[in-house]
């Protein structure tokens, strides 16, 4: 069994939560708006690695837990410097989402249909430095659930063994997740988000494995803001998170029947600016490309882990520091 799933989906866990902007980080005298609404943070961003495509053979339930650790140690300007507006800023956060996921014995076609629910738990710690702006966190919540449906392809055999599988899903992002107004950093976005995503996994020999999974996600407007700053004739009505575009990848080879060691990643592209009372946010995109080695560890016919360290390699308007994730499947 290869099931994975797809998402860290709490705003509040990975790279990019504390980009929020408060009324402490903005500069009155600036001529352009405040960036108050940006895409989803606890998006799934390199969180599902090996053997992604993959998925059960069999219709039943499988449980999925995502322990995943982020060391923000940094924050980054669109150019990808160092913000001189915050002075060593640290930026932590602890997550755990737990995934329910149902295979249903209905095919279509060469496919069986699922649903996945997603629960995440999120907790912040941060520090700024003196002098320098401050950002204030919401401590330990509960973040936005997800929900979804996939169709998980049946895999291509060959020689009696498998070569070639995917799965195809639509998730939702709900904002049901914690959210404070007087706070920078929050668990929930405050906003409704479509994500559609492929995933593919293809084995070259019986030894290596290659994955890739495809993500969009659209994100609606909200009338939700974190902290914004007071500011004279400056009504907050309304604001929208930009469209985003990233690639999950990871390859793999097996060096004993039960352990692969390889190579995984990400890389994260904001496609459209973020607006605020419909106007956009000029140098808002975000960009990110983080990588690192990791492992896929067979635990019994129906039980793995994969552990995966990603580490900045290009990083533009996001906080920047390594990630450490483990996902760890069980099926029923």
């Amino acid at each position: 069994m290869r099931e994975t799933a797809r998402t860290m989906i709490t705003n509040a866990s990975m790279i990019g939560a504390a980009l929020i902007v408060s009324s402490a980080a903005f500069d009155a005298s600036a001529q352009q708006l405040p960036d108050l609404v940006k895409p989803p943070s606890g998006i799934n961003l390199g969180s599902t690695s090996f053997f992604d495509g993959f998925g059960p053979s069999e219709p039943g339930f499988v449980y999925v837990a995502y322990p995943r650790f982020t060391f923000g140690n940094d924050i980054t300007d669109a150019n990808g410097k160092s913000s001189r507006a915050f002075n060593n800023a640290k930026v932590n956060t602890q997550v755990l989402v737990s995934q329910f996921s149902y295979l249903t014995p209905l095919e279509i076609g060469p496919t069986k249909l699922g649903f996945n629910l997603f629960v995440p738990l999120v907790n912040f710690s941060t520090s700024f430095d003196s002098p320098g702006l401050k950002l204030r966190d919401n401590g330990l919540g509960i973040g936005d659930l997800t929900f979804g449906a996939y169709l998980q392809g049946n895999p291509i055999i060959s020689d009696g063994h498998p070569v070639f599988s995917w799965r195809a899903e639509i998730d939702v992002i709900a904002p049901t997740g914690d959210f404070d107004k007087h706070k920078d950093l929050n668990q929930s976005s405050g906003f409704w988000s479509l994500i559609p995503y492929l995933s593919v996994t293809y084995l070259p020999t019986e030894k290596t494995e290659i994955s890739l999974r495809f993500n969009y996600m659209y994100n609606f407007s909200t009338t939700k803001f974190s902290n914004p700053p007071p500011i004279p004739g400056l009504n907050f009505d309304n604001g929208q998170a930009g469209q985003v575009g990233w690639l999950n990848f990871a390859a793999s080879y097996r060096v004993l029947p039960s352990l692969a060691l390889g190579v995984n990643g990400f890389y994260y592209k904001q496609l459209t600016e973020n607006k605020l009372n419909g106007v956009s946010i000029a140098n808002s995109k975000a960009e990110m490309l983080s990588m690192g080695p990791g492992a896929h560890i067979s635990i019994s016919e129906k039980s793995f882990l994969n552990v995966n360290l990603n580490l900045p390699v290009i990083n533009k308007n996001a906080i920047k520091g390594p990630s450490l994730g483990l996902q760890y499947v069980k099926v029923f």
